[in-house]
């Protein structure tokens, strides 16, 4: 089975990876890990272990990484570098990174791009998507859940959007060049015959 890292999560002094993830990533026949470390000279001496990233869905990033002053914005900045360490490292070695919900707007800041401070319709509801890349297909004119209330707003040099929402939010990208993709939705929980074409696809990612 594959190992991938899993940037941990922080609430309330607990540091934890949503089940949905563990299930559905053994489902892709993939175990995920969560070390617990801060240093990156301390990730240097594990990361053959693993065979890819992915960074989860969570809280938002600080909007001074892609230029913006926002006060209304909460984040945790710890966690910002942390993820952009975890980036820099997986890139150097060619393994393949994976970013869901938050994920998604970390890869595109990590690559100059920006994001839209808030967005409505698309806290907590499903809407329809269009697919732009064949290898997404199975999931032109379907509804899916969605789950944020910030977006891409100029996707990144190198950046390619291969799935957009019926108002034109961007939900999946990937790079032109490297073993780079995001998702603005949740696939851990998709349902029924998307779920298990998506394992599919998802597993030709990281193989």
């Amino acid at each position: 089975m594959k190992r991938i890292l899993c940037c941990p999560r922080i609430e309330q002094n607990k540091i934890f990876c949503n089940a949905r993830y563990i299930e559905f990533f053994k489902e892709c026949q993939c175990i995920l890990m969560m070390p617990l470390m801060s240093k990156t000279s301390e990730l240097k001496k594990v990361l053959n272990e693993y065979d890819a990233l992915l960074l989860p869905g969570g809280g938002d990033l600080d909007p001074s990484l892609y230029g913006v002053d926002d006060q209304n914005i909460v984040f945790d900045r710890n966690l910002d570098d942390y993820e952009m360490r975890l980036i820099d490292l997986f890139l150097e070695m060619q393994k393949p990174i994976i970013g869901i919900c938050r994920g998604i707007q970390t890869l595109n800041v990590y690559f100059n791009g920006t994001l839209k401070g808030h967005i409505e319709g698309h806290l907590n509801t499903y809407h329809r998507v269009i697919s732009l890349d064949p290898s997404l297909n199975f999931l032109n004119n379907q509804k899916i859940n969605s789950y944020h209330h910030q977006s891409i707003k100029k996707i990144a040099p190198n950046l390619i959007s291969t799935l957009i929402s019926d108002d034109h939010e961007i939900e999946a990208i990937k790079h032109r060049y490297l073993k780079v993709y995001g998702f603005q939705f949740h696939p851990e929980m998709l349902e029924g015959k998307l779920r298990l074409k998506f394992i599919k696809y998802l597993r030709s990612l990281v193989d």
